[in-house]
C-alpha cells in the first residue's frame, strides 16, 4: 500500500515510517498537516491510506480528516494519537475515520486497521 504518514514527533515518524515499510508499504512522511496536506492534494490518487497524529500543533489530524471528507476524498485515514479519549475516538469515527489507534502503539492492532483499509 501506498501510506502517508503524518506526525509532529520525529521519532515516532521515523519509527513508524521503517515499521510499515519493513511491512512492504511504501510511505511518504510530513512532519505537521499543513505539509500532509500539500502531499495529499497533489497526489490525491495514489493514497491507499493516511495515517495522522490527532494533535500537532499546525493543523490537526481531525482537520485533516475534516479538509479530506469536505473536499470529497473518500481515502480511508486512520488517526493516531497519544491522548486518546473516548470522546476523540467518537468525534473522528463520526467524521469518518477508518480507525483510531494509541500511541504507544500496538503493532497488532495497527496492521488489523490497515488491512481493512486495503479491503475499502
Amino acid at each position: 500500500m501506498k501510506l502517508l504518514l503524518i506526525d509532529d514527533e520525529p521519532d515516532i515518524l521515523q519509527l513508524l515510517a521503517e515499521f510499515l515499510e519493513f511491512e512492504g508499504h511504501e510511505v511518504a512522511c510530513a512532519n505537521n498537516g499543513d505539509q500532509g496536506w500539500l502531499l495529499f492534494s497533489q497526489n490525491v490518487p495514489q493514497w491507499h491510506a493516511i495515517l495522522v497524529d490527532a494533535k500537532m500543533p499546525v493543523m490537526d489530524g481531525l482537520e485533516m480528516l475534516r479538509r479530506t471528507r469536505e473536499s470529497g476524498h473518500q481515502t480511508p485515514i486512520i488517526i493516531i494519537t497519544g491522548h486518546a479519549d473516548d470522546e476523540l475516538a467518537a468525534e473522528a469515527l463520526s467524521l469518518g475515520a477508518s480507525a483510531v489507534c494509541s500511541k504507544p502503539f500496538d503493532l497488532d492492532q495497527l496492521t488489523a486497521a490497515l488491512d481493512r483499509c486495503d479491503r475499502i
